[in-house]
């Protein structure tokens, strides 16, 4: 479309914005000021890995076939299950949010969440993570190991 492609343009702030926001989701156990922040990098992340999918999908079109099949379905595999998991992860905090400000409480608005879902949620966010070490890793792969994407491999 524009002569290059766009998925290693969209890929980076995703990723910055999932893990910090894991990270930052990690250290609001203990400050819980902190959860804002939180949701604010799960749901723009969340929006921003969608938009890398979407160019991935629409930059693997233009992947010459050959021997980087089996690791471009890999990569791609992987980064569907990640923009679940944390599609999922953005979807549950924002429906105890909306729930919280429907009834009208004060105070801190994933407070409502039942026990246990806490749980729930680092298990999925630690998911979340491995599968975007996966596709980086695959990615990186494809790019540097195969060429994929450079002028030399195409």
């Amino acid at each position: 479309m524009f002569g290059h492609p766009l998925h290693p343009i969209a890929v980076h702030l995703p990723i910055a914005l999932l893990i910090g926001g894991v990270l930052i989701d990690v250290a609001s156990v203990w400050r819980i000021a902190w959860r804002n922040a939180g949701f604010t990098h799960l749901v723009f992340g969340t929006v921003g890995v969608l938009v890398a999918l979407l160019t991935g999908i629409g930059d693997a079109y233009s992947v010459p076939a050959g021997g980087a099949d089996a690791l471009l379905q890999c990569h791609t595999n992987s980064a569907i299950l990640a923009t679940l998991v944390f599609g999922l992860m953005a979807a549950g905090r924002t429906y105890f949010r909306l729930r919280h400000k429907r009834s009208g409480a004060a105070g801190d608005p994933e407070a409502t969440v039942p026990a246990g879902r806490g749980a729930v949620y680092f298990a999925l966010a630690a998911a979340g993570v491995a599968l975007i070490v996966v596709t980086g890793y695959t990615g990186g792969e494809l790019v540097y190991g195969q060429g994929v994407g450079t002028i030399a491999g195409r």
